[in-house]
C-alpha cells in the first residue's frame, strides 16, 4: 500500500480497484500497461496523490482488523442460516 498501481483486468482485481479505468488494462495489452506506468512516473503530483489514496484505501479496507471482522461476520451469518 502507498504505491500507485497499474493492473490487469483479471479475477478480483477490477473489484478491488473499484473498476478504476485509470489503473486497469486488458490482459496482454503491454502498450497500455507501459503507457500508464510511464504516465505515472512522469507526473509526480499524480504519483503522490495515488500513493496517498491507495494507502488510505488499504488502511480502511484491508487491515487485519477489517479482514478479521469480515470473516467473523461471514461465519456468524453462515452459522445462523
Amino acid at each position: 500500500a502507498g504505491t500507485p498501481m497499474v493492473a490487469t483486468k483479471v479475477g478480483m482485481v477490477p473489484f478491488m480497484l473499484q473498476n478504476d479505468e485509470d489503473v486497469l488494462v486488458n490482459p496482454g495489452d503491454v502498450e497500455a500497461m507501459k503507457t500508464k506506468i510511464i504516465s505515472l512516473l512522469n507526473n509526480s503530483e499524480k504519483y503522490e496523490q495515488e500513493s496517498k489514496e491507495n494507502r488510505e484505501f488499504a488502511e480502511k479496507n484491508l487491515s487485519w482488523a477489517v479482514v478479521a471482522d469480515s470473516y467473523l461476520n461471514l461465519y456468524n451469518k453462515m452459522k445462523h442460516e
